[in-house]
């Protein structure tokens, strides 16, 4: 069984209509188990769990997000 991994993202999705217009980009990426936006961070953090390895989700979800109409970049830890 493959390590589940958490990323975790900066981006502009303000509020519930924000996270309303991404669902259905985020439900076509099948290496997704879990995801939320934390709206009220000021950074607005997108938190993805995944069993995916780092090189093949973050493009992923960085092109989907950006296909939806938001900003979107890697939270460095």
């Amino acid at each position: 069984m493959a390590n589940k991994r958490t990323f975790f993202f900066v981006t502009n999705i303000n509020d519930g209509t924000c996270i309303s217009r991404l669902r259905p980009y985020m439900e076509e990426v099948l290496e997704i188990l879990r995801w939320e936006v934390d709206t009220n961070h000021p950074k607005k953090i997108l938190t993805i769990e995944t069993e995916a390895d780092k090189d093949n989700v973050i493009p992923r979800i960085t092109q989907v997000v950006e296909e939806a109409g938001f900003d979107i970049h890697v939270l460095e830890h």
